[in-house]
């Protein structure tokens, strides 16, 4: 089995986790989790479905360990990640297959497959592979109550629903998502079907949110505040806050070229099309939300990828639709229209299975063997300068001048910071270096720094570049080479 080091937010996981099987207590606030509340002190219920969705998996895979594992260790707790990201698949082949046909959907499941983003929420201890399974549901259960010819199937409706509330109930920012569901039934905003969806929605998200945070409301906005406050500020190094908002759609899109490739996104902006022409009424209803979306979080001033998961099958979907219209439209010998709609998809396929492939293969099995030999470079620089070496974590131009005043305090360190190839790591450096006064004495370059930017995930996950750096006033007492 291949380990690799935890991700910072899976913390949250173990502990709400350990506090629920060694305290019998459903609770998913964060303020009472021990480990959690050192680094975040407030009170917070984000993650809340999809924690105690992993609980029955976890659990029984713990008890299959024999005891090795807790129920509370990442292995049993990442499993259930994996578990629901390949539930969600399965339901998204079938309701691709309801929407596009056979042949779509299994050039959309191969697509889909190779999706770097898709891989790495399946790898940890976090909510998306659940919210990814909810999505999935909902929207398999959307295309079968909109497409129903006999009243009782619009009862699907309200599995829609359920699925929706559980998203919100998984991850506040989700509450953009079902909103916008309510295009189900265009002609007729009000009808009892759209009631129907709506009612499922927000009942279960009740139910998905659990009695904690029902029996103290308080705590539970006081959270979804504390929420608000970042998305509407900057969380660096997560997007470009102090940009025009152009700047931050150019600065979305680019991450999501990275992932995909260029002809994937453009036969997928075709495939819509193509869709809107035959079918505007369900076109309209699964392709606006996910552009209104996209749209919506891409230009806030704080960028995480992770929000946009949810609809990256969708985009490999309208890709192979778009491939297969082609194709089948084509006249002429069939043996030229197969070779046109294979070069297509070797097409669309190449960019995102590239990047897969480096990453399934050799980026995350070696991130041990990176930070091993990060700490080994430490090590040698150590002993190179004979004093200390002390680390920084990620820091902005905003920590510089505390951080500065603090080093010059104490005993002739070196410092490194994490560069992560972004604006904010460089304006930190270049604070340091040219306002007090402070040497670049080595710099570690990551094999893989171009996956740390513009990407979330990684940039949090995988060991990047390092910046070496020691003070003026190191240098005036200890004259090292």
């Amino acid at each position: 089995m291949i380990t690799f080091p935890p991700y910072p937010d899976e913390q949250i996981t173990r502990d709400i986790t350990a506090r629920i099987w060694n305290e019998r207590a459903f609770d998913t606030n964060w303020r009472r989790a021990p480990e959690v509340a050192r680094y975040y002190a407030g009170d917070q219920f984000n993650f809340s479905s999809g924690i105690l969705a992993a609980q029955p998996i976890a659990a029984l895979a713990s008890a299959a360990s024999g005891g090795r594992y807790q129920v509370s260790d990442l292995p049993p707790l990442r499993l259930a990640s994996s578990l629901y990201t390949v539930t969600a698949f399965v339901f998204f082949f079938l309701a691709f297959r309801l929407l596009f046909g056979q042949a779509s959907a299994l050039l959309a499941a191969v697509l889909t497959a190779t999706s770097t983003q898709l891989f790495l929420d399946s790898l940890y201890a976090r909510p998306e592979g659940f919210m990814l399974a909810c999505f999935a549901v909902a929207l398999y259960a959307l295309v079968r109550g909109i497409t129903a010819r006999m009243p009782w199937e619009s009862a699907w409706l309200a599995l829609t629903g359920q699925c929706c509330g559980l998203l919100i109930g998984s991850k506040a920012a989700m509450k953009e998502s079902p909103n916008i569901y309510r295009l189900i039934d265009l002609a007729d905003p009000f009808s009892a079907q759209a009631a129907d969806l709506l009612v499922n929605t927000y009942g279960w998200r009740v139910v998905a949110s659990e009695p904690s945070e029902i029996a103290d409301l308080a705590a539970f906005f006081r959270g979804v505040s504390a929420l608000l406050t970042q998305y509407s500020n900057h969380h660096a190094p997560f997007g470009k806050p102090f940009s025009p908002v152009w700047d931050r759609l150019g600065y979305a899109l680019n991450q999501i070229v990275a992932v995909h490739g260029v002809p994937h996104l453009v036969l997928a902006a075709l495939g819509a099309i193509l869709w809107f022409t035959s079918r505007p009424l369900v076109a309209a209803a699964v392709v606006t939300p996910a552009v209104a979306f996209i749209a919506f979080f891409s230009m806030g001033p704080v960028y995480f990828e992770r929000n946009f998961s949810l609809y990256l099958p969708l985009v490999s979907a309208l890709c192979a639709y778009a491939i297969v219209r082609i194709t089948r439209q084509m006249t002429g010998p069939r043996l030229i229209a197969a070779l046109v709609g294979g070069a297509l998809f070797v097409m669309a396929l190449t960019p995102p299975a590239l990047m897969f492939s480096r990453v399934a293969l050799d980026v995350v099995p070696r991130q041990i063997e990176r930070l091993n030999d990060l700490f080994g470079m430490e090590d040698a620089l150590a002993a190179s300068y004979r004093v200390p070496i002390a680390s920084w974590p990620y820091i902005t131009a905003d920590h510089v001048p505390a951080l500065a005043e603090a080093a010059m305090k104490e005993s002739p360190n070196i410092y490194r910071l994490i560069d992560l190839a972004d604006p904010f790591s460089a304006q930190a450096a270049d604070l340091l270096v040219n306002t007090y006064g402070w040497r670049v004495v080595a710099s570690e370059p990551s094999e893989i720094a171009d996956l740390c930017r513009p990407q979330a995930t990684p940039a949090a996950a995988f060991p990047c570049a390092r910046l070496s750096l020691r003070g003026p006033a190191a240098y005036a007492r200890n004259r090292s080479p």
